[in-house]
């Protein structure tokens, strides 16, 4: 089960409309459940307000996790680079 402290930086790093975020990511990477079908915006809800838990799809959420952080230090990277150009000028 994903703790209260892991779930609370989860829905800060994704952001609001975490659940659609996330599972934006899952079709685009087409992860699904082991039956091969979709997940519901309610079972990301379940799993991150430690509701229900369930090893695959939380397994499935650190990986999204991976992403957004990625695309985190991606932009932190290109905005220093974007400042730092500025102020050589």
């Amino acid at each position: 089960m994903i703790s209260r402290a892991h779930s609370e930086q989860i829905k800060r790093v994704v952001g609001r409309g975490y659940a659609q975020k996330i599972l934006d990511h899952f079709r685009a990477h087409t992860i699904t459940r082991p039956s091969g079908r979709f997940y519901h915006k309610s079972d990301v809800y379940n799993a991150l307000n430690r509701q229900r838990s369930n090893e695959h799809l939380e397994a499935a959420i650190f990986d999204c996790m991976e992403h957004y952080l990625q695309r985190r230090e991606e932009q932190m990277q290109r905005r220093e680079r974007i400042m730092d150009a500025l102020t050589s000028r």
